[in-house]
């Protein structure tokens, strides 16, 4: 992976656990931890799909990763990409 991969893993994980903080509350994510904002097997796809260049849209990453919630929070997850220097178009 390159530099910008790994600032984009290290956003997404950040990303992921304030998401689970805003939805299920501070005391699921201590318990349970962040994968139930994003499963962590959706976050290393996103990672790879990017750092591949297959993911450009919010569509393509609806169905290239099969993420129930990529529609919902595709927006916010394109923003990490450009923030790390990723190439994505809305």
């Amino acid at each position: 992976l390159t530099e910008d991969d790994w600032k984009l893993q290290h956003a997404l994980e950040h990303w992921h656990k304030e998401k689970t903080v805003e939805i299920f509350g501070r005391a699921i994510l201590v318990d349970m931890g962040p994968s139930l904002a994003m499963p962590s097997e959706i976050l290393d796809q996103i990672v790879e799909c990017v750092h591949l260049k297959v993911i450009k849209t919010v569509g393509q990453l609806v169905h290239e990763t099969c993420w129930n919630d990529g529609n919902q929070y595709g927006k916010s997850i394109s923003v990490l990409f450009k923030l790390c220097g990723q190439i994505y178009s809305p």
